[in-house]
């Protein structure tokens, strides 16, 4: 009886352990895209650009200057 009940501890702590495992894989992927949205951003709004139309492609209307 007590064999079997340490098995079924042993199984639940694999299992706990394994969903620890993937929620620290997301929580670093999630880190990960927080920087690079993050540097995108930077980059994006850094200073004057030069376009060569009439319009700013950072902008969904097409129109105005940039969202920064």
């Amino acid at each position: 009886m007590e064999a079997q009940r340490l098995q079924h501890e042993q199984e639940r702590l694999r299992v706990e352990k394994e969903k620890l495992e993937e929620t620290m894989k997301m929580n670093d992927y999630l880190a990960e895209m927080k920087m690079i949205m993050q540097e995108y951003g930077d980059a994006s709004c850094r200073g004057p650009f030069d376009f060569p139309h009439s319009h700013d492609p950072r902008v969904p209307s097409g129109r105005g200057s940039a969202m920064c």
